[in-house]
């Protein structure tokens, strides 16, 4: 029975041969001396096969040390070739060309960013163009591609998190990327500045003000401990303390504000979710436990219903009872 071959442990020296000959080992001929199908000719291959048989002699002479710094070397050399490779690549992609480059100044004016919009523009990118569907074919293959998506998993996260929106103030983002140390092109920030915007989100505002509150504050008990001289600057301090926490509370009512808008949606939804569920319930019960026939014009069900209840201590009216089943119906496959 045939055995498969061991497979061979790294070999410094055949490496750093390969290295030095990279065609003739293609060929085969620095190891094995398999004749293959090449553009070389046989004397071009015999005379690289000489000059590579004398280099694997010189190789055998050097020291384990000296083998092993030069293999780290040719490894250094061949991870600076395959780097610069990649590079050009990357240079040649067509999202990374010039005319593919943000137009910083009218994207500062947008009143709002889209996640992938400032994805891209955190990218230099026009929005427009540099798309995650035109670059998601590039992932893995593209450290441009890479890396938006990277960001874009990150402001995915933050819009869960309530920390960004589906869509966002420009400084709103950017000040969220500075929290988050993302890099972003400083022409971008210079654009949206320009404008007027100052770059902070409410988290900002709110922890710059606790912050001034209390320094403020620990200003403030330090300077009643002086004298009467200086009672003047003392409720100047008292003056701008007072309008630093009415500001924070404004911020934390507006936030509380928001929060509650959030919620007050998600509510309403659960309370028609119920009531849809509760009207099935009704429907359900009148047609299976009194023989309801919800498309008779005229039915007993809400009259022996009120009746049921009135047994049980229960007052309900036979209007009400025949409005719920009304509604009810619509609720009917």
């Amino acid at each position: 029975m045939a055995r498969l071959p061991m497979k061979s442990e790294f070999d410094p020296i055949e490496f750093l041969v390969r290295c030095r000959f990279p065609r003739l080992s293609l060929v085969g001929v620095a190891t094995l001396g398999e004749r293959k199908r090449t553009t070389e000719s046989g004397a071009d291959l015999a005379a690289m096969a000489k000059e590579a048989a004398l280099y694997r002699e010189e190789l055998g002479r050097l020291s384990s040390s000296e083998i092993d710094m030069r293999v780290d070397q040719e490894r250094k050399r061949l991870r600076l070739a395959e780097e610069q490779r990649i590079r050009r690549e990357e240079a040649a992609l067509w999202f990374n060309q010039p005319d593919v480059a943000a137009d910083f100044g009218y994207w500062a004016a947008a009143s709002y960013w889209t996640q992938d919009e400032a994805v891209a523009l955190s990218l230099g990118k026009e929005p427009r163009q540099v798309t995650w569907e035109a670059l998601s074919p590039y992932l893995n293959k593209s450290p441009l591609a890479n890396d938006f998506a990277d960001r874009r998993l990150l402001v995915q996260r933050a819009v869960t998190m309530q920390q960004l929106y589906t869509h966002t103030l420009p400084p709103f983002f950017l000040a969220w990327a500075r929290r988050t140390k993302m890099q972003v092109p400083p022409e971008l920030e210079v654009a949206v500045e320009a404008l007027g915007q100052q770059i902070a989100d409410w988290k900002t505002f709110y922890d710059a003000k606790v912050q001034l509150v209390e320094a403020l504050q620990e200003r403030l008990e330090l300077e009643k401990k002086t004298t009467e001289q200086q009672a003047a600057q003392i409720a100047e301090l008292d003056r701008a303390s007072s309008e630093a926490a009415e500001r924070v509370r404004s911020i934390i009512a507006e936030k509380d504000s928001r929060i509650a808008e959030l919620e007050s949606g998600s509510s309403k939804s659960a309370a028609s979710r119920e009531r849809q569920s509760l009207l099935k319930l009704v429907i359900g019960m009148a047609i299976k436990g009194y023989g309801h026939n919800p498309d008779a014009a005229r039915t007993s069900t809400s009259r022996e219903i009120s009746s049921d209840l009135q047994l049980i201590g229960l007052s309900l009216d036979e209007d009400t009872i025949r409005r719920y089943l009304t509604e009810a119906k619509d609720l009917l496959p």
